[in-house]
């Protein structure tokens, strides 16, 4: 049995190892997309706007796939695996029955997806040779993304971050290097670029199976894999929906302006994605695991409040200096090109929805914990609605501005319905007052920066990006209370930023 913090140290402990956990896979994730950055600069560079829309759309056919024929399995093993950390399942069997199953899901996935790879193609893509290619390829890398996913379930839930960090950094640097190879000696586009990432994710779905394979005994249970199914299952259409408010921006611009305008927005949504699995997606994994692990513990409701606050104080922060940066950011992508940066603002925008996304989580643990996920299926379709909505109604005539700004509308949906419904079965009082605080000192600073950015031309540059720095120093001082500030400051002095000393830890 895995020992629980002690009431007298709960809330410090967690809060440590949870910023000690976030701040590892900020590092490794913000490290592979570094790398993805780099090739998206050479495709920026190589490709036009209506190839980078081809390959934007298909990692989205991709998603869908995923969820299609894996995400039962992929998403109970949080579940079951942490049940087996407490003694409750055998880990054998549970790792077993996970990863034959997802691998031969994903085997029997791909071989179908094959047969419908060409129609796929000219409804999301267009009809010619080389995107029917590039759809073909996609059955191939989402049987390597589904084994990925399940070991990487055990990476997280174990807080083995060598791993995390070699198949991290294999899968986009593998994908990144032979893309941009494929497209820059070889001139086959959006192929290339595809094929890249393809090989990239099933050599390090290769690798990681290897991994399971030298260290566990993978018994097969049919018992439990109908177990898991019963779990998995129902968040399938809720995942689906989900899914659809996530990327239904791109595939409604497609459909009203074209792959062009795809093309462009998609570069926008790459910097904020990457920015998002950096960040949010890090503070998500590791919330997961200390949610449970702080569940029932004396001081659960003080975590809760403290996380939230947190981070929407972090949050508030770096949509600022997206705001003051996401020009540059563009134009150092592109090389410059207009097209590109003219929407640099709009990655402020689009991340900002992330980071209600990344609330979400905090906000809706009283309904997970009660094990009512139909609320989850709820607010997804609502938020979802939301987006559709939106995004038909203002796309033929914002474009591209219509969609950044679907984002933030459609997560704030979920944020605040996930708020309503988990209340009525975990409530935490939160600190609305010091958040909303803390959001009007971030906003009058930003304000005030971008004011005189568009006034004074290079002094508003540098004035701008002063107020940036100058932000988290406000925050602090104005926006958190005296017990907060405390807190920070012995996270940050104790054992260095957010816990970490030196060299990655282990809880």
């Amino acid at each position: 049995m895995e020992a629980r913090p002690s009431a007298a140290t709960s809330v410090g402990t967690g809060l440590r190892q949870l910023g000690r956990g976030g701040l590892q896979h900020v590092i490794i994730a913000g490290g592979s997309r570094l790398i993805a950055f780099a090739g998206v600069a050479v495709l920026l560079r190589r490709l036009g706007p209506s190839e980078f829309g081809v390959y934007a759309i298909a990692l989205l056919n991709e998603q869908v796939l995923f969820i299609i024929v894996g995400y039962a399995i992929v998403n109970a093993m949080g579940l079951f695996y942490s049940d087996s950390n407490r003694g409750l399942r055998d880990k054998d069997e549970v790792v077993g029955t996970a990863v034959v199953s997802i691998l031969v899901f994903g085997l029997v996935g791909a071989a179908v997806w094959q047969l419908v790879a060409a129609p796929m193609a000219r409804l999301t893509l267009d009809d010619s040779a080389s995107a029917v290619t590039v759809s073909r390829l996609i059955g191939v890398s989402v049987a390597g993304s589904l084994v990925l996913n399940v070991v990487m379930s055990i990476w997280l839930l174990d807080v083995k971050m060598k791993p995390f960090a070699i198949a991290n950094f294999g899968q986009y640097g593998i994908g990144v290097v032979l893309g941009a190879l494929l497209v820059i000696q070889f001139d086959l586009g959006a192929e290339g670029a595809f094929a890249g990432w393809t090989i990239g994710t099933v050599v390090t779905a290769a690798w990681s199976l290897v991994w399971v394979v030298r260290r566990y005994q993978l018994r097969f249970s049919r018992r439990l894999l109908r177990e898991m199914f019963a779990y998995g299952a129902p968040l399938i259409p809720g995942a689906i929906v989900m899914l659809g408010l996530q990327v239904n921006d791109r595939y409604i611009l497609r459909g009203l302006g074209g792959l062009t305008e795809v093309g462009v927005y998609a570069a926008v949504i790459t910097v904020a994605t990457g920015l998002n699995a950096t960040i949010v997606t890090a503070f998500k994994r590791i919330w997961t695991a200390w949610m449970w692990k702080m569940r029932e513990q004396p001081d659960e409701e003080e975590f809760h409040r403290r996380v939230l606050t947190y981070y929407v104080a972090g949050q508030a922060l770096i949509v600022l200096a997206l705001a003051v940066f996401g020009g540059p950011i563009m134009s150092a992508l592109s090389g410059g090109r207009h097209d590109y940066t003219a929407f640099g603002g709009a990655i402020a925008i689009v991340y900002g929805g992330f980071a209600l996304f990344g609330a979400y989580d905090v906000l809706a643990a009283g309904y997970f914990f009660a094990g009512r996920t139909v609320y989850y299926s709820v607010s997804v379709v609502a938020a979802t609605t939301v987006s559709v909505l939106f995004n038909v109604a203002l796309v033929p005539s914002w474009g591209i501005w219509a969609a950044a700004v679907s984002n933030p509308v459609a997560y704030g949906v979920l944020a605040l319905l996930s708020w309503y419904f988990g209340r009525r079965y975990f409530r935490v009082p939160f600190e609305w007052s010091r958040m909303i605080r803390i959001l009007v000192i971030v906003a009058a600073a930003g304000a005030f920066g971008l004011g005189c950015r568009s006034q004074l031309g290079v002094a508003g540059e540098v004035v701008a990006v002063l107020v940036t720095l100058a932000a988290p120093l406000l925050v602090y001082r104005f926006g958190l209370g005296p017990d907060e500030r405390q807190a920070a400051a012995r996270m940050l002095t104790e054992r260095g930023p957010l816990g970490l000393r030196g060299r990655f830890r282990t809880p």
